[in-house]
């Protein structure tokens, strides 16, 4: 009951598992008789200072009858237990599931059940659900959970609020005392925050029990979670105007430690990322979220979907003005502009979101920046110019690369599990310094980890499965592990997908061609194409006339004579010698004139996508086949959005380039570590990786194209593949990705 909400019994771990199957063979029975709606009662005897021992009986129906020797611990935080004996019993145990109940169970399913769980549900459900509830109340002494607790001696005080996650948990600043005892690798005084205990409490059992598993084989892939020191209880800065107060804190690793500016993707993982019954979840609050947000965002396609953007470029912001402009007033009033964007950015897809977070082009020129005056670009001043320093390509390349691998080794880890996870609702975290290039010297370490940090975090309605752990749960309940894990392990093998495909697009190939392409933004249908142009590097551009899909020139005006230009320069860009990249060419979008209307009442919400192809110019003057169209976006560099301008002004530049031969060895080896081929001849993993992303334009077969681009085939093939590939670890339990993946084997691919 609720009663028992808070509390956790601790026996020692024979009789553990002696109450459980004694539980278990109870309710077992009952299911059988048809019986439902019964209780557990539990007494506890607290142990004198003195002492006792429990009164033994001279009639046993149990084993258990005489008392059991416990401890007691009052919430998950509580650091101290009490001695106790605990009498154990099973109670009303005489409703059976007739008409009344079932009458009962339909009246309620469809009025409180939305809100809460019911006791009036079928014997077999009930006892599953019973056995669940009392598998996490009935603890083994090795179970217990101890919170580190970390002294508040250590920090300045009182801590100042920072503001609130996604949820309801707010954020408080951390700051190291001058000259206090810390560790080496934590000398710098904000690398912890602190996170709201209050909101948070479920987290807290996750991140202590990850501490005693993190390094143990078949766990490797705890070492990506954010790094947690402990719960701090300090001074807090909790409402403005208010006294400080004093609050338990999670101290958790501040991503933005040592970032001038730091660019943040929170990426939340699943095609499903709510279930009713799960971690209090109730039944209404899961069926609306999957039914309103999972199956209108990029969950149902890719399996995630971007939650949140820290320090977006000014393309994104460029976006949002679009939104605040022209989104219908029925939607404003109905959720609020704030909701409007961020269904934006939930709603794009892998590639395009991480474009948006590589992109460090400047717009400091465009029409964007005109109306914001008071915005400035996240860039180091002279940057460009210092040879010390990377340039923008280079920083995107080493970012992207980083993150490859990151993810690389973290498909690998996960696919190594000794046991199904349930991690619904977490989070997968990209995150670099958008204002600093990296030093040159960084090319020469053997490890370039330092140029982007990736970690998985967000375990409010997470649980850590154990071998053990897994044994204890019903049939039923272990494949609905499998099935959640499956989609977990499925969003970051397709995320890793979408890295790998777009780091091939952008850097693998030669750039024989850049194709320039005018569209129409719009929010509530897809964007209008205006017209295109290609042109060899080389030719240092000039004043383009924009053809349509089948060749022909792009014209306006009353008398249809006016031709639609785009004004686009290229000139090279030297890079040292030892660079990782070679041919690079700044291409720099001018403006654009004569450009046809796409709005029936106002002007074009213009934008320009730039790419750099391995094809001749003379191959893009025909685009009525779809897979070139896509091609010419997918990964494509992106200017801001000219908000109902007739003649945009851009003035915004970009830099492509192509991978040296030496250093193309970097993503081969992330691939072979992701699909556990490492060792293998580099040559063959080339060419088994360029089969499966699908990236030469001029070469791939159509078929093979535009099999690539349809979100259930090669990307699928692709996750499942990776997937099923043989474990890194032995696993003592059976192949737990089959089920999520039965479209192998003829059955349904989930969506």
């Amino acid at each position: 009951d609720n009663n028992f909400a808070e509390n956790t019994l601790y026996f020692e771990d024979d009789i553990a598992r002696g109450v459980h199957a004694a539980i278990s063979d109870d309710t077992k029975f009952l299911e059988k008789q048809g019986i439902m709606d019964y209780s557990l009662m539990v007494a506890l005897a607290y142990r004198p200072s003195g002492g006792f021992q429990p009164v033994a009986r001279t009639r046993t129906y149990s084993k258990f009858i005489g008392g059991l020797p416990a401890n007691e611990a009052d919430g998950v935080l509580s650091q101290a237990t009490k001695e106790s004996v605990a009498y154990i019993g099973m109670v009303d145990m005489l409703v059976t599931y007739g008409w009344k109940k079932i009458a009962a169970h339909v009246i309620k399913s469809n009025t409180i059940g939305w809100q809460d769980e019911i006791d009036t549900v079928a014997p077999e459900r009930y006892a599953t659900r019973f056995r669940g509830y009392f598998a996490k109340k009935f603890l083994g002494q090795s179970e217990k959970l101890v919170v580190t607790e970390v002294s508040p001696d250590l920090f300045e005080s009182p801590m100042p609020a920072l503001g609130r996650s996604g949820g309801t948990a707010a954020f408080f600043k951390v700051t190291y005392k001058d000259g206090s005892d810390r560790p080496a690798e934590q000398q710098s005084p904000l690398y912890w925050i602190g996170k709201d205990l209050a909101r948070a409490r479920d987290e807290v059992d996750f991140y202590e029990k990850s501490k005693g598993l993190q390094g143990k084989p078949g766990y490797e892939m705890l070492s990506w979670m954010t790094p947690y020191a402990g719960v701090c209880r300090a001074q807090c800065e909790a409402e403005e105007g208010q006294p400080p107060k004093l609050l338990e804190v999670m101290l958790l690793r501040n991503a933005r430690d040592g970032f001038k500016t730091c660019r943040m993707l929170d990426i939340k993982i699943g095609q499903v990322t709510a279930v009713a019954g799960w971690q209090n979840k109730s039944s209404f609050s899961a069926w609306l979220q999957v039914n309103t947000i999972d199956v209108n965002t990029n969950s149902d396609r890719e399996g995630f979907r971007l939650e949140g953007f820290d320090s977006p470029p000014a393309t994104i912001l460029s976006m949002e003005d679009l939104l605040e402009e022209d989104a219908p007033a029925t939607a404003k009033a109905a959720i609020g502009i704030k909701q409007i964007k961020r269904l934006n950015l939930q709603r794009l897809t892998a590639t395009q979101f991480v474009s948006h977070f590589l992109d460090l082009h400047d717009a400091s020129s465009s029409s964007f920046a005109k109306k914001h005056s008071a915005w400035k670009p996240p860039s180091a001043e002279g940057a460009a110019l210092d040879p010390n320093l990377l340039s923008v390509v280079e920083t995107q390349e080493i970012v992207l690369l980083t993150c490859i691998e990151q993810l690389s080794a973290l498909v690998k880890a996960c696919r190594g599990s000794p046991a199904p996870q349930q991690w619904i609702g977490s989070s997968v975290m990209l995150a670099f310094d958008s204002a600093t290039r990296p030093a040159r010297e960084i090319l020469q370490c053997s490890s370039m980890s330092d140029a982007a940090r990736v970690h998985i975090f967000d375990w409010g309605r997470s649980e850590l499965n154990t071998v053990a752990a897994h044994e204890r749960l019903e049939d039923c309940v272990k494949d609905e592990r499998r099935k959640y894990w499956g989609y977990y392990c499925g969003g970051v093998a397709r995320l890793l997908f979408n890295c790998l495909r777009l780091y091939l697009l952008r850097f693998w190939h030669e750039k024989r061609t850049v194709y320039c392409s005018v569209w129409d933004r719009d929010i509530l249908t897809a964007d209008d194409f205006i017209g295109g142009c290609a042109l060899q590097p080389e030719e240092q551009g000039g004043q383009k006339t924009l053809s349509d899909l089948t060749g022909a020139p792009v014209v306006s005006g009353m008398l249809r004579g006016t031709k639609a230009q785009l004004g686009v320069g290229t000139k090279p860009r030297p890079l040292p010698e030892g660079a990782r990249l070679r041919d690079c060419w700044v291409v720099r979008v001018h403006d654009a004139t004569g450009l046809p209307s796409r709005d029936l009442t106002s002007e074009n919400d213009t934008f320009v996508e730039v790419q750099g192809l391995d094809v001749e110019p003379a191959k893009l003057k025909d685009m009525t086949s779809y897979a070139k169209q896509c091609f010419a976006r997918d990964g494509a560099h992106t200017t801001t959005v000219a908000v109902n301008e007739r003649s945009p002004v851009f003035e915004e530049e970009f830099e492509i380039a192509t991978l040296t031969d030496s250093a193309r060895s970097s993503v081969v080896r992330a691939f072979a570590v992701a699909t556990d081929m490492e060792g293998r001849p580099d040559g063959e993993l080339v060419a088994e990786m360029l089969d499966y992303l699908a990236t030469q334009f001029s070469s791939a077969p159509e078929e093979r194209v535009l099999a690539s681009l349809q979100p259930a085939s090669l990307e699928s093939a692709f996750r499942d593949w990776l997937l099923n590939r043989p474990a890194a670890v032995p696993r003592p339990l059976p192949s737990f990705l089959d089920t999520a993946h039965a479209a192998r084997d003829g059955g349904t691919e989930p969506q």
